[in-house]
């Protein structure tokens, strides 16, 4: 379940060499006992000519974000 809405929106810089922003974005999936996040909260954004690097270990929603974006 893809989840924006339901969180406060920081506000992210953004000018004209902006070329992904992301604010606030969730991911969860359902399970028996409750919903788990695999990704939550997470705010970014990126200018052109930067690289973004992703570090994290297994399970904790690298190739989820991915996806999404």
């Amino acid at each position: 379940m893809l989840n924006t809405a339901d969180q406060p929106n920081p506000t992210l810089q953004q000018d004209n060499n902006t070329i992904l922003s992301v604010s606030n974005l969730s991911v969860s999936f359902p399970s028996e006992e409750a919903d788990v996040f695999a990704v939550n909260h997470l705010s970014f954004s990126l200018k052109k000519g930067e690289v973004l690097g992703l570090v994290g270990e297994s399970g904790c929603g690298k190739t989820t974000l991915g996806r999404i974006i």
